[in-house]
């Protein structure tokens, strides 16, 4: 049997459908422009280049962003909105040990291991240009990180949570560097697994002192 196209009526969209579209390509074009900043560097970059990768017009994207530099800053405060969502429900629950175990294997996972999306994030913040400029918001993200970190250490019972949480921190940004330079030859599996076993073991305490005291 012929239908008729003439006869096929469609429903006119709802509001409802028009923020979810809406929603959904700005999500795209912050998708693309952050893999087109991480790839050819924010200078190297055009709007030309990030509207073609998410399939609009220039004059849509536009119609999200002014520029290219607001869009840069919705791609930055979109990596830290989603690295703080993330740090504050690992935090949650019980025993601090389990949290804090969970919380380094994420951060092993995202930064070094699997996600690409977090890999990326991480090689945009290290521009120069991205960095200065967003410096401040970045160093408060780095001190909400060190503050969860020290209330789950206190938790667990170490001697100076705040000294430590630092240390943590520090450790993970210098394993992130030695993987960076050294690739695949790196033993990042069983620096993870000694990072994990020396703050998450329940049994051990690191006290004020240079030695490690098992209780």
């Amino acid at each position: 049997m012929r239908i008729c196209k003439e006869n096929i009526k469609m429903s006119p969209r709802t509001k409802k459908q028009f923020e979810e579209m809406r929603k959904q390509s700005r999500q795209k074009i912050l998708t693309k422009a952050l893999e087109l900043f991480v790839n050819h560097g924010f200078d190297g970059t055009t709007i030309s280049m990030i509207a073609k990768a998410s399939g609009v017009s220039q004059g849509l994207l536009y119609n999200y962003y002014k520029s290219k530099d607001d869009l840069l800053e919705a791609v930055v405060m979109e990596g830290i909105k989603i690295i703080k969502e993330m740090m504050l429900e690992m935090a949650k629950g019980d025993p601090p040990e389990e949290i804090l175990k969970h919380m380094l294997e994420i951060t092993f996972t995202s930064q070094f291991l699997g996600d690409d999306t977090f890999k990326k994030y991480f090689s945009l913040i290290l521009q120069p240009h991205i960095y200065e400029k967003y410096s401040g918001k970045f160093s408060e993200l780095l001190e909400l990180t060190t503050k969860e970190i020290e209330k789950l250490l206190s938790k667990i019972g170490f001697a100076n949570p705040a000294v430590e949480a630092r240390i943590v921190v520090a450790l993970l940004d210098g394993i992130g560097m030695h993987y960076w330079v050294s690739g695949n030859k790196y033993p990042i599996e069983s620096v993870k697994q000694s990072l994990i076993d020396r703050y998450c073991i329940k049994n051990l305490r690191i006290n004020s002192g240079d030695k490690c005291e098992l209780k």
